[in-house]
């Protein structure tokens, strides 16, 4: 009996070296001809070049390519295409090759003049590139298989992983996947090297360490294992009923965190305490009230009762603290990316902080729109009402840098040398000097 089965997700990318810099304008200068509102803005950059991908509220989407900080003509609409990942640097990635939303490999046209044309039909777009060669599987509806090709696109060069494509996680040398329905297997993908990883495997999840697993049991309660990768000692922490978590994904429920090294249980059902235990199977306090709303990796548990009152609470901690943080439905907090000891929320137009230590909350930035976006410890940049602004937290200095705005982009989404936005006059290009507040 021949089975079809799809491939459904394929491998953890890992992170782009930075792009050669542009030569550093001193004023905004336009990278694409567009015209007309937008409600996102893509940007990825690839060899020399930059794709501009440009999303509309009542209009088919708009792509745009070329080479970086220079004018980039239109190459397609109503397809939302971003660059095909072949290499482990994307400057050495081939401009003309892009991936579709759907999987499946294109040729552009970079004039614009002829529409994009389907390349290795048989293939995924949804590559890895490692440094042993890319990971490829099959499209969807087009078979199953997982392949490490050392020199793609050419066919000898292929091993072929497994038959089934469905799942799989990169893991420094070793890529993670499914061998049957319900084993794990890894490779090594220096060697070649497969090993059988767990049977028997419902759902799991990864790490640099351990393999946290929930095996497969028929109408039981199914057994939760964490395995040490590099002794093959494992432990039972506990088990996963219907009652408690439902059906969810593993991930959703327990999960490792590498920098406590411990594992944390967020059961889903009402009056079930949220867990943790180390890798030995032992309970570590985490007396955190109400239902979890975050885990702050290496740190600890926010968590929300009834009334909308937010608890931290460490782990290994006698107690949880009480939060000054008290949101409607319709608000919602953030962890900034460099600080561990607050969270903000944005009310009103209004930036405020929540310390973790429980002392009252306050005001950090007034009319900063409602998804301001941080460039270092003491910028944002904002759109409000049209204006894309940047403010400098310690002095409070604004710099209006466009009216009319309708999308932006940070600066770390494209490169780290500049941002760029959206107006009735293009896609533009905001370099550095311009970001900081100065005005």
């Amino acid at each position: 009996m021949t089975r079809t089965l799809f491939i459904v997700a394929v491998i953890l990318a890992g992170c782009d070296s930075a792009p050669a810099t542009c030569p550093i304008p001193t004023e905004p200068i336009r990278v694409a001809d567009h015209h007309g509102e937008a409600i996102k803005l893509t940007t990825r950059w690839v060899g020399d070049h930059a794709y501009y991908l440009v999303e509309l509220a009542d209009a088919p989407m708009s792509l745009y390519v070329g080479p970086r900080c220079e004018v980039a003509p239109l190459v397609t609409r109503g397809a939302s295409m971003l660059p095909a990942r072949i290499h482990l640097d994307p400057a050495d990635d081939d401009p003309t090759l892009a991936c579709d939303q759907y999987g499946h490999f294109f040729y552009l046209d970079l004039l614009g003049e002829q529409l994009p044309a389907l390349a290795y039909p048989d293939l995924s777009c949804r590559t890895t590139p490692t440094a042993h060669g890319l990971l490829v599987g099959r499209p969807l509806g087009a078979g199953p298989g997982l392949y490490l090709y050392s020199a793609f696109p050419e066919t000898a060069s292929a091993t072929q992983i497994d038959d089934y494509g469905l799942f799989a996680t990169l893991i420094g040398d070793f890529v993670y996947f499914k061998d049957d329905l319900y084993t794990v297997a890894r490779m090594n993908l220096a060697t070649r090297e497969i090993t059988n990883v767990a049977s028997s495997v419902d759902d799991w999840q990864v790490s640099e360490t351990h393999f946290l697993w929930r095996e497969r049991v028929k109408d039981e309660a199914s057994p939760i294992y964490i395995l040490d990768l590099a002794t093959g000692t494992q432990v039972q922490l506990g088990t996963s009923t219907e009652e408690q978590d439902g059906t969810t994904s593993l991930s959703q429920l327990w999960r490792y965190d590498p920098i406590a090294e411990l594992v944390i249980h967020t059961p889903i059902a009402e009056g079930l305490a949220i867990e943790a235990f180390t890798v030995n199977g032992e309970p570590v306090p985490l007396p955190a009230p109400g239902t979890p709303s975050q885990i702050l990796p290496g740190h600890g548990v926010i968590s929300r009762v009834e009334d909308e009152q937010y608890f931290y609470t460490r782990f290994g901690a006698k107690g949880p603290i009480a939060l000054d943080l008290h949101l409607t439905p319709e608000e919602d907090y953030s962890a900034p990316p460099f600080a561990d000891d607050r969270l903000e929320f944005v009310r009103d137009d209004d930036l405020w902080v929540v310390p973790l230590d429980g002392s009252p909350s306050s005001l950090l930035a007034t009319e900063v729109g409602d998804r301001p976006k941080w460039i270092d410890e003491d910028h944002l940049i904002t759109l409000r009402d049209g204006a894309l602004t940047t403010i400098e937290i310690s002095s409070g200095r604004r710099r209006v840098h466009a009216r009319g705005v309708s999308a932006f982009t940070t600066p770390g989404e494209l490169s780290l040398d500049g941002a760029h936005y959206v107006d009735a006059d293009g896609v533009w290009y905001l370099p550095p000097t311009e970001l900081l507040a100065s005005e």
